[in-house]
C-alpha cells in the first residue's frame, strides 16, 4: 500500500518525473557526482518501506530532489527533441495539479469539494483505518474543532466561577487538546490536560484540581474514577472525523484516585 500510495497521491503523469529524475542521477555524466542524494533518498524510502505503519506522505519531503533531476532530465529531452517536450510536460504538470489541488488543498467549500471528488471517483479515504463520514480524514480532521471549544466553553461557564480556577479539561487526544488551547485566546476555556504523545510530558501542574472536564464517553465510563458527574452538553459536528461527533461532556468532581498518582501510567504513545 505505501508503494501504491505513492503514486495516488502525485497521480501518474506527476509521478513520471521522480523516475526521470532518478534516470538522471544514475546514468547522465551531468547527475552523476550528484547520485548521493538518491541514495539518501532510497534509503529513507526502503526504511519506511520496511515498516508497517508507514503512510505514504512521511517520505514527501524527499522528492524534490528527484523533481529537481527530472526537470535537468526534460531540459535535456527538449534540447534534444524540440522545445515542445518541456513545454508538453510543463502544461501536464500544471493541468493535473489545477484538477487535483482540491484533493489536497482545502480550496472548495465543503459541499461543493464533496460533489466534486465524486464527479472524479475520488471516495473518502484514511491512512489510519478508521471509520468516516462524508469527508477523507485528511479534511475531515480540520472540521469542527472551534465549534468543541465553544462547547467545552459553555461547560467550563456553567461551573461556579470560584471553581474555575482550578478547573481542567482532560481530554483524550492531541486533536483535542490542541483546539482547547488554540481557541483559548477567544474562548473562556480551562487549563488542558491529556496523556497523549508528547502532552503527556507536561505533565499536571501544580495547581489543585477539584473539577475535570471530561469529553466523549458515557457516565458509565466515569462512574468508576468520579463521585459525582454531570452531563453539561453534547458537542456535534457534520463534517469532523465520527470519533469525535456526538461527544458527550461531562463536569467531574470527586475524584477517587488522585491524577498526580494515575498520570506516570496514563501515557497514551501512538
Amino acid at each position: 500500500r505505501f508503494l501504491v500510495d505513492q503514486f495516488e497521491h502525485m497521480i501518474p503523469p506527476i509521478a513520471l518525473l521522480p523516475l526521470l529524475g532518478m534516470s538522471w542521477y544514475f546514468f547522465s555524466s551531468e547527475g552523476r557526482r550528484f547520485r548521493f542524494l538518491v541514495v539518501v533518498f532510497l534509503t529513507a524510502f526502503g526504511i519506511l518501506l520496511l515498516n508497517p505503519h508507514s503512510k505514504a506522505e512521511y517520505i514527501a519531503a524527499a522528492y524534490p530532489v528527484l523533481f529537481a533531476g527530472g526537470g535537468m532530465a526534460v531540459e535535456r529531452l527538449g534540447r534534444r527533441w524540440g522545445r515542445w517536450v518541456p513545454l508538453t510536460v510543463g502544461a501536464v504538470v500544471i493541468a493535473s495539479g489545477l484538477i487535483v489541488a482540491p484533493l489536497a488543498l482545502p480550496v472548495l467549500p465543503i459541499e461543493t469539494y464533496i460533489r466534486y471528488a465524486g464527479m472524479l471517483g475520488v471516495s473518502p479515504s484514511t491512512p489510519e483505518k478508521l471509520q468516516l463520514a462524508e469527508l477523507p480524514q485528511f479534511f475531515a480532521d480540520m472540521q469542527g474543532w472551534e465549534e468543541l471549544a465553544q462547547d467545552v466553553s459553555k461547560a467550563y461557564l456553567s461551573i461556579p466561577a470560584e471553581e474555575r480556577p482550578t478547573t481542567v479539561a482532560l481530554v483524550g487526544n492531541y486533536g483535542e487538546a490542541g483546539s482547547l488551547e488554540l481557541y483559548a485566546r477567544r474562548y473562556p476555556l480551562p487549563r488542558v490536560l491529556c496523556a497523549h504523545n508528547s502532552y503527556w510530558f507536561w505533565g499536571v501542574g501544580n495547581t489543585h484540581i477539584t473539577a475535570f472536564i471530561r469529553l466523549g464517553g458515557n457516565r458509565d465510563d466515569y462512574a468508576k474514577n468520579y463521585g459525582s458527574l454531570t452531563l453539561a452538553g453534547v458537542h456535534t459536528c457534520r463534517y469532523c472525523m465520527p470519533y469525535e461527533n456526538n461527544l458527550n461532556i461531562f463536569v467531574a468532581r470527586q475524584r477517587r484516585r488522585p491524577i498526580e498518582e494515575v498520570w506516570g501510567e496514563a501515557h497514551s504513545f501512538h
